[in-house]
C-alpha cells in the first residue's frame, strides 16, 4: 500500500470516527429532550387518570379526561417514545462501536509502533511491520464503516415503525367493520 492510499484509509478511518461520535452525540440530544417531554406527558396521563379514578374533581371530569387523552395523543403524534427509544439505542451502540474498536486498534497498534521503531533504530526492514500496520487501518476501517451501516439500518427501521404507527389504516379497518 502506497504512502497516498494510507493517507486516504487514515482519513476515511478518521471521517467514520466523526460519524460515530455525531451519532453518540444525536443519541445523547434526543436523550436529553424527548426524555423530559416523555416524562411530563406520562405524568399527565397518570395523574389525570388517577384524579379521574378517585373522583377528586368531579366538577372538573371532562376538562380533566381532554387534559389527558391530549397527553396522550400528543405522544402519539410526535411518535416521542419510539422515537426517544430508537435515538436513544443508536447513540448507545455509535458509543459502544467507538469503544470497542478504538479499544482493539490501539491495543493492536502500540505493538506495531513499537516494533516499527526498533526495526527503523536497527536499520531493518520495515516493510512487513508497515503491512501489517496497513491491515490494521484497513480492519479498523471496515469494522467503522460495517458497524454505522448495522446501526443507521436499524434505526430506519425503527423510524418506519414509528411513521407506520401514525397510520389511520387499523382505525379505518375498525370502522369498516362496525359499520359492515
Amino acid at each position: 500500500m502506497t504512502t497516498e492510499s494510507q493517507s486516504l484509509i487514515e482519513k476515511e478511518i478518521a471521517r467514520l470516527y466523526k460519524v460515530a461520535e455525531q451519532g453518540q452525540k444525536r443519541g445523547q440530544r434526543a436523550r436529553r429532550f424527548r426524555t423530559p417531554l416523555a416524562m411530563v406527558l406520562k405524568f399527565v396521563s397518570a395523574i389525570s387518570a388517577l384524579v379521574l379514578a378517585a373522583k377528586l374533581q368531579p366538577a372538573f371530569q371532562q376538562t380533566i379526561g381532554v387534559a389527558s387523552l391530549c397527553g396522550i395523543l400528543l405522544d402519539g403524534i410526535i411518535s416521542n417514545h419510539p422515537r426517544l427509544m430508537a435515538a436513544a439505542e443508536a447513540g448507545y451502540a455509535y458509543e459502544f462501536l467507538i469503544d470497542a474498536v478504538w479499544a482493539a486498534y490501539n491495543r493492536k497498534l502500540n505493538p506495531l509502533k513499537n516494533e516499527l521503531q526498533a526495526a527503523v533504530d536497527t536499520k531493518s526492514d520495515t516493510r512487513a511491520i508497515v503491512k501489517k500496520i496497513n491491515d490494521l487501518q484497513q480492519e479498523t476501517q471496515k469494522e467503522l464503516a460495517d458497524g454505522i451501516l448495522d446501526i443507521k439500518k436499524k434505526q430506519a427501521v425503527q423510524d418506519l415503525r414509528a411513521l407506520q404507527a401514525l397510520s389511520l389504516d387499523l382505525e379505518r379497518a375498525a370502522a369498516q367493520r362496525g359499520s359492515a
